[in-house]
């Protein structure tokens, strides 16, 4: 059964009130000087519906995602050439968080068709009135898909891939491409663990007092279902510790990029959000992004969905896919899937834990510290 990944809210990202400028803000530094945001160099200014613009940078700072609203009555250009802006949004982001930051644009573009919701937000005057407009339309909104050429400009590359220095701040920021394993208590403390829970403890007193009631068998029996079921629990957590490494050897060693225009293989754990893969059969897919071309491509996408032939993937792009769930999604592709035909270029939108399959390594482990790898666990 295919998995159905929700869209990623943008009510949860904005920031602070929306704001009123005046005819001093012409240009997108402009608003940027008025956020106190001077030393952030915007990437672009997107046109996501008539007399709305996504202003968007890329700082690489730590924090977290950060969309804020600005209402603008002068209309100004905001880049020479352009319609007049009446709405402008400013999204600011981590390198590290550049794909969820693409997820939240992607739904933004999907609400801002509806006219009348945007006209309504006009009116808005606090985040708590924005927030509840966001929440009417975005759980059903879908995400929009991206055009190449809106995709690279979100992500500041270009077809032709990023500079050997660029990527190399953005592989300093961003980390290594790879999952990685939190760092877990050893395992013979994790053994102990299921012979001292809080109910592992009231059956060991329990068994002791069956002794002296005259009911042996019975403590021995219940000492037994103490020790069957810690082993068993033990085993269970072991077993998912084992299937996040297989999660990485899904990964290839190496891929084919494009850095200053020409073709290099790189190791695998070098990509970054932003960087062009080539793809040919026989490739594992190494991040997850979006294909720039393809050439009768088809991928074995069994590890993520469990369907079990190869989908078609296209680079053509359609506006009316926005509701189509995103594993579905035939201009996408997805690290630790294979190419099984065909050959195409991807842009890198999301590398590491931030993939689909960093996700399922997170939620893996994260279910194996909290205990709960086994339903029936005591």
């Amino acid at each position: 059964m295919t998995a159905i990944a929700r869209s990623v809210p943008v009510s949860t990202v904005i920031a602070g009130d929306p704001l009123t400028l005046g005819p001093e803000v012409v240009s997108a530094e402009d608003m940027l000087r008025r956020c106190g945001l001077e030393s952030v160099v915007p990437a672009g200014v997107l046109s996501v519906a008539p007399g709305v613009a996504l202003v968007h940078a890329l700082p690489v700072e730590t924090g977290g995602i950060e969309l804020r609203w600005f209402h603008l009555p002068h209309g100004p250009a905001l880049l020479p050439g352009q319609a007049p802006v009446h709405t402008a949004l400013l999204l600011t982001t981590p390198m590290s968080e550049i794909g969820r930051a693409l997820r939240v644009v992607a739904t933004l573009m999907a609400c801002v068709r509806d006219p009348g919701w945007m006209d309504a937000t006009g009116s808005a005057t606090t985040r708590e009135a924005l927030v509840r407009m966001l929440s009417g339309v975005e759980a059903n909104a879908g995400e929009s898909p991206f055009p190449s050429a809106v995709l690279l400009a979100l992500l500041g590359s270009t077809p032709t891939g990023l500079t050997a220095s660029e990527a190399a701040r953005r592989l300093a920021a961003c980390g290594a491409n790879r999952i990685e394993r939190i760092a877990g208590r050893p395992l013979l403390l994790r053994l102990a663990d299921q012979f001292t829970s809080f109910f592992a403890v009231l059956l060991w007193v329990g068994g002791a007092f069956a002794f002296p009631a005259g009911l042996p068998e019975l403590g021995w029996a219940i000492f037994g279902v103490i020790v069957i079921n810690g082993v068993f629990s033990f085993l269970q957590e072991y077993r998912a510790e084992q299937a996040v490494e297989a999660l990485q050897d899904l990964l290839p060693r190496e891929i084919t990029v494009l850095r200053d225009g020409e073709e290099r293989r790189v190791p695998a754990a070098d990509l970054v959000p932003g960087d062009v893969g080539l793809l040919e059969e026989g490739d594992h897919v190494p991040a997850d992004g979006q294909l720039l071309r393809a050439a009768g491509l088809r991928v074995d996408q069994s590890a993520l969905t469990g369907e079990s032939h190869p989908v078609f993937k296209l680079a053509d792009v359609a506006t009316e896919r926005a509701g189509v769930p995103r594993l579905e999604r035939h201009e996408l592709v997805f690290a630790g899937t294979g190419v099984v035909a065909g050959a195409g270029a991807f842009v890198v939108t999301a590398s590491g834990m931030t993939t689909e399959i960093g996700n399922i390594a997170q939620l893996t482990q994260a279910l194996d510290l909290m205990g709960c790898t086994v339903p029936g666990k005591m």
